[in-house]
């Protein structure tokens, strides 16, 4: 069975091209999209992924306070934060939230999918 993503993205192209990425690898299973932390968590709670991958900066809820409640809600769940900019100033937020990992999206299109699949064999594994 391939691993199920949840793809968080406030930016409709980077969502689509996420999922456009995600769906040719055929490794993973993208069973859905929001546009928002909290979106992310009623999608998540409803979907039931392995992974979410989320941008960090979105309206409503950022994605690391969504990645708390997430880590908080659903155990099972991992998540790969991805931002535009550095991680270096949110870094221990990033972790004190839970996230399995962080990517950096200017990085090619397979670290994203190598990360989404780690995370999903983490998911499995625990």
């Amino acid at each position: 069975m391939k691993p199920r993503v949840l793809v968080v993205d406030d930016d409709p192209l980077y969502a689509e091209a996420a999922t456009a990425l995600l769906t040719a690898d055929g490794r993973v299973e993208v069973v859905g999209r929001a546009a928002n932390g909290q979106e992310a968590v009623e999608r998540a709670l409803a979907l039931r992924p392995d992974v979410v991958l989320m941008d960090i900066n979105m309206p409503v809820l950022d994605g690391i306070e969504a990645t708390r409640v997430l880590s908080e809600t659903l155990a099972s769940v991992r998540v790969v934060l991805v931002s535009s900019a550095t991680f270096d100033s949110d870094w221990g937020r990033i972790r004190e939230a839970g996230a399995f990992a962080s990517v950096a999206k200017a990085l090619p299109g397979e670290a994203i999918v190598d990360a989404a699949l780690a995370a999903a064999a983490e998911a499995v594994a625990s």
